[in-house]
């Protein structure tokens, strides 16, 4: 009877795994393909288009789909500091989605007991460092998502992990957002 916990437990979180990168992945191939759908959205949403639009960001954050053609758009639809907003709490709210399933991949893979028996003393990896966790999100293309994950994995004090998020987020937003909004007045 003891054995059968474990496993309903694991299976419950594989099921909520399963069923969330479901979920992101449809909704993320709706948004990814469909940018002026995606503008005809935040315009109908009006006084909440930027709570729309954070939302969003959380869905494609939590997937391979970069969100920087958001965050142009946003740019060139509101003032750069909107864009810079909304991209970085809507990128911080991704980053926390990523947090989830990689504790939740972590509970499923028992890490925490395997974590001593990973090679190269990689269980005794500072992937809680600020550091790390700043530097680490800069890598292009796979550095936010690897960083989220592993964090969750490695169950990275959530408030560490939060502050140097935002830390990093505020700075790509930035760049992105002036960056999008410069080139859209250099053009026009």
């Amino acid at each position: 009877m003891a054995n059968s916990e474990p496993n309903k437990s694991n299976l419950k979180t594989l099921l909520i795994v399963i069923v969330t990168l479901v979920t992101l992945f449809v909704a993320a191939r709706f948004f990814s393909t469909e940018i002026n759908q995606v503008r005809a959205v935040l315009h109908d949403a009006g006084p909440y288009a930027f709570i729309v639009a954070i939302v969003i960001y959380g869905i494609l954050g939590a997937t391979v789909v970069p969100s920087e053609p958001l965050t142009a758009l946003l740019g060139g639809l509101y003032s750069p500091w909107q864009a810079m907003l909304v991209a970085m709490l809507g990128n911080t709210l991704a980053a926390l989605v990523e947090y989830f399933l990689g504790g939740q991949i972590g509970n499923i893979a028992n890490f925490e007991k395997q974590r001593a028996r990973l090679p190269f003393n990689l269980g005794k990896f500072p992937v809680d460092s600020p550091i790390f966790l700043i530097f680490g999100r800069m890598i292009p293309a796979v550095g936010p998502k690897l960083i989220s994950l592993m964090s969750g994995i490695y169950k990275v004090k959530i408030e560490r992990y939060i502050w140097t998020t935002l830390v990093t987020n505020l700075l790509g937003a930035a760049i992105i957002a002036y960056g999008a909004a410069g080139l859209i007045r250099l053009l026009q």
